[in-house]
């Protein structure tokens, strides 16, 4: 039997956005993580990847790419991230989160912020420092959510699974 691997699930970005992402991210993140990215989950079922990459691709069927403000900087615990205002993500999330409620676990279940995060797991200290340099440069942007990519959880890095685009 094959052993199993969580699904992870991320929104698509347009280029310009994401090359913005992951110029923040390369420059506070630990080099040769995965890329800059914005969880929508974090453990989807594992048994039937292919079913799960079926699934959403019905619950995403008709759906266009829509807007994404990226607003601010703001703080976490011990890192920062990028605040998303994304009403159509937030409700797509939701949808996806109903069809998978009974199988999804607890970090999941949590009310969903949109976000990227530039830096974690770091010292509330550092996390103010870097909070500080990114809110000195950042300017508000509009980027466009353009579809979902899965991924297997190898146990450290991520394997692509699928990707399924926003074709309205």
């Amino acid at each position: 039997m094959a052993e199993l691997r969580p699904i992870i699930a991320t929104l698509i970005v347009d280029k310009e956005a994401q090359a913005k992402f992951q110029r923040l991210r390369d420059r506070y993140y630990p080099a040769a993580r995965t890329p800059a990215h914005v969880t929508l989950f974090r453990h989807l079922p594992e048994r039937e990847p292919e079913e799960v990459a079926k699934r959403i691709r019905e619950i995403t069927k008709g759906i266009a790419p829509f807007p994404i403000e990226v607003t601010a900087p703001m703080s976490m615990a011990n890192g920062v991230a990028l605040e998303l205002h994304a009403p159509d993500l937030i409700a797509l999330r939701a949808r996806i989160a109903d069809e998978y409620s009974a199988h999804l676990r607890r970090e999941d279940k949590k009310p969903f912020a949109p976000h990227m995060t530039v830096q974690n797991r770091v010292t509330r200290r550092r996390a103010q420092r870097t909070l500080g340099s990114v809110k000195g440069s950042f300017t508000p942007f509009t980027a466009t959510g353009e579809g979902i990519a899965l991924w297997l959880y190898m146990g450290g890095p991520w394997a692509p699974l699928d990707e399924i685009l926003f074709e309205g």
